[in-house]
């Protein structure tokens, strides 16, 4: 004799609160992904497996439920690992697992969520600092630029040029000398002195976005553009002149007493970055590029 399955109150009621428990939590997790979808461009690979993975698992399980209980038939097929029980206490401990589960889930994408929302706040803050600084950057500029145009960038290529031109740049104390070459000169000892803060100006900015780049706030490719942003601000005239006060910098900075490892992880950061891609790319700068890189003595050590 067939099997006649009765179902009471008590557990209609408990069907109804499931399958509403289920398909709710599967919209509001529909819900909350899209809204996470819209906020950035992409999910991480984590939170794809975990969002397809529950959709699939809620889908599946709201399923074998309704075909349970909505057919008389199928409870009775014999499925590897046996039949689909009616009792609605099994059922029961079947939901307070799953919903074990999805807690746990929840809690996981909460608290994923929340660390995105902090790692946003932290980047506004930093796009706001980055903007201060730069503003100073020009500032900082302008204080060189304002007396002739910034010629002070022509002279230092016209006294590299020269000195090349007539073979006296072969070693670090010839770079020094032509990084001195207006230091005694009155005319333009003011320009000399703005230009060196300007220059360690610029070096305390990319090391703050490396710093920021290091400790996960910046990705690899927003850093990139961070430094790509102060380059962009320099000719190949500035560029030149700021490797030629790198170069200088790593043997005679401090007083001789520079520490020549965190200077090379600097220039490791600067040719990771591109920021002397204009020279090494330029046909009209290359003979001096080369000869002042052959000077150093740094070789692919070096900011180029």
């Amino acid at each position: 004799m067939e099997e006649i399955i009765s179902i009471g109150r008590a557990d209609v009621f408990r069907i109804m609160l499931l399958v509403f428990a289920v398909i709710g939590f599967f919209f509001a997790f529909l819900h909350a992904a899209s809204i996470e979808m819209r906020r950035v461009s992409s999910l991480n690979k984590l939170e794809k497996d975990l969002f397809w993975i529950v959709a699939i698992a809620t889908v599946i399980a709201v399923a074998l439920f309704l075909l349970t209980f909505g057919f008389a038939d199928f409870h009775k097929i014999n499925f590897p690992f046996g039949r689909f029980s009616t009792d609605m206490g099994d059922w029961g401990d079947f939901a307070t697992c799953v919903t074990g589960i999805f807690t746990f889930i929840s809690v996981l994408l909460a608290f994923n969520a929340f660390k995105s929302q902090q790692l946003a706040l932290r980047r506004n803050s930093f796009d706001s600092i980055f903007v201060q600084l730069f503003a100073h950057h020009i500032k900082l500029y302008e204080k060189i630029s304002k007396k002739d145009e910034g010629r002070i960038f022509l002279d230092y290529y016209k006294e590299l040029e020269e000195r090349i031109n007539d073979g006296e740049m072969n070693d670090e104390n010839d770079i020094h000398e032509v990084w001195g070459c207006l230091k005694n000169n009155s005319d333009k000892l003011v320009e000399y002195e703005n230009l060196k803060n300007y220059f360690k100006y610029i070096y305390h900015e990319v090391s703050i976005i490396r710093e920021n780049e290091e400790s996960g706030l910046l990705t690899r490719e927003i850093a990139k553009k961070y430094v790509l942003l102060i380059q962009a601000q320099m000719n190949n005239y500035e560029l030149i002149c700021y490797l030629l006060n790198q170069y200088e910098y790593y043997y005679f900075g401090q007083k001789g007493l520079v520490n020549k490892e965190r200077q090379k992880n600097y220039y490791t950061y600067l040719r990771k970055n591109d920021f002397f891609k204009d020279l090494n790319q330029s046909s009209s700068f290359e003979n001096v590029v080369q000869q002042l890189k052959k000077a150093s003595r740094l070789g692919d050590s070096g900011p180029l």
